[in-house]
């Protein structure tokens, strides 16, 4: 964790374009960006953001998903399912997710809505096994099997409860090589000392009550509400936004060191202004 290298002005883009909820990358390397302020909420689509630094939205080569047929409200996390073409946003104010083509543009209505079983706040697909993620705000992670099937037309295939319980999900990444569900748990909002990780193993398979593998949570940890998270297979990146004013912290190894669990201190840590999401970005 260091200094910044570079800065896109994405709120330059246009009018309205302001509230960034959250960022992630496709394999090309352009970015869909929720934002929720103003009067249209959206999805910005960013082409090439890597070397963009300096600049802002162009509208010769960038686009957005906004308007009344979206039925977009208030999008939080957005993940891209590369091979099937699609765009997953989870808007808590349908309490839904709302599936677009990763090639819309402009006011088109979604593919498909799934409501699922509470208020979503981000999701992962696992292409291996062709399953959807959606971490709800109510503490449970609903799983979609067959995702590519129906794009989730027959409902939740399965919910999974956590034990101990958690209060209120919002980062969520799955991990193919050891079957592992990586979660962010803020607490309540107005808390800066009750966020927590957590992992859980056997995901492809959970169902139900399920006990977690791993909880990192207590003072020494500094989570109050870690909002997103990102994961390059080792080491966990997390975007902390309440406690002592926000930070990215970095937990190295964090599935395989049993030494992250309970109250501990991350690997490294740097103040960042109230980061709202987190994704890794590689060049291209």
């Amino acid at each position: 964790v260091g200094t910044p290298v570079q800065t896109f002005n994405a709120a330059s883009a246009a009018t309205g374009l302001t509230g960034i909820e959250n960022v992630v990358l496709d394999r090309n390397g352009d970015a869909y960006i929720a934002y929720n302020a103003g009067a249209t909420p959206g999805i910005a689509v960013v082409s090439a953001l890597n070397g963009r630094s300096g600049g802002g939205f162009d509208v010769s080569r960038d686009r957005t998903i906004s308007g009344a047929n979206t039925t977009l409200v208030t999008p939080k996390g957005v993940e891209i399912a590369d091979d099937l073409g699609l765009i997953l946003v989870s808007d808590t104010g349908v309490s839904g997710v709302l599936i677009f083509s990763s090639c819309a543009a402009g006011d088109v209505a979604p593919l498909a809505t799934l409501p699922g079983t509470g208020t979503p706040w981000d999701s992962d697909y696992d292409p291996l096994n062709d399953t959807l993620y959606v971490a709800q705000t109510n503490g449970s992670v609903d799983a979609y099997d067959n995702f590519s099937v129906d794009l989730g037309s027959n409902g939740v295939s399965r919910t999974i409860t956590l034990i101990p319980a958690a209060t209120n999900l919002h980062g969520v990444r799955y991990d193919q090589r050891s079957d592992t569900l990586i979660l962010s748990d803020v607490g309540l909002a107005a808390d800066a000392a009750d966020g927590a990780l957590l992992a859980l193993e056997f995901a492809s398979t959970a169902s139900g009550a399920t006990a977690v593998t791993k909880r990192v949570a207590g003072p020494l940890t500094g989570l109050g509400n870690p909002v997103d998270i990102a994961f390059d297979g080792a080491d966990l990146y997390v975007a902390e936004k309440a406690n002592a004013g926000g930070a990215i912290q970095v937990w190295r190894n964090f599935l395989t060191d049993t030494s992250l669990t309970g109250s501990v201190a991350p690997s490294s840590s740097v103040a960042t202004v109230n980061p709202e999401s987190i994704v890794l970005m590689r060049k291209f």
